[in-house]
């Protein structure tokens, strides 16, 4: 990251870029150190933000996923603060539903494709 940095950073000739260099450098990559070689920690480490090694590994980048999947559970549980018994029954019928789609997996099936409510709350 920080070699692919340098090498663009020349790429700028621009003034009103520097302001932009400047914030990127100090807060993702790290400032140059006045004396010696490296350079200072970044605001943000290198490790926490890129996603290189996610994308060579065939991995997602981001976590939509899970907060799509925590989004369609918050709204099948329906209400901001439920009882135990009601969370506890939210959670066990959706561990269901994933034991089954695993079990379809398993037999070379594919899982049901999951409804889209949106047709129905447009009529």
């Amino acid at each position: 990251v920080i070699k692919a940095f340098e090498l663009i950073i020349d790429d700028f000739t621009d003034d009103d870029a520097d302001e932009f260099l400047d914030y990127f450098e100090k807060t993702w990559i790290g400032e140059r150190k006045r004396r010696g070689t490296g350079r200072k920690s970044p605001q943000f480490p290198i490790e926490l933000w890129n996603v290189y090694d996610r994308v060579s590994e065939n991995l997602p980048r981001t976590n939509n996923s899970i907060e799509g999947w925590h989004n369609a559970f918050a709204q099948r549980v329906s209400i901001a603060h439920p009882t135990i018994n009601k969370l506890t029954d939210k959670i066990r019928t959706e561990q269901s539903k994933f034991e089954l789609d695993i079990a379809l997996i398993r037999l070379g099936q594919q899982p049901e494709a999951k409804k889209n409510n949106l047709s129905k709350n447009r009529r």
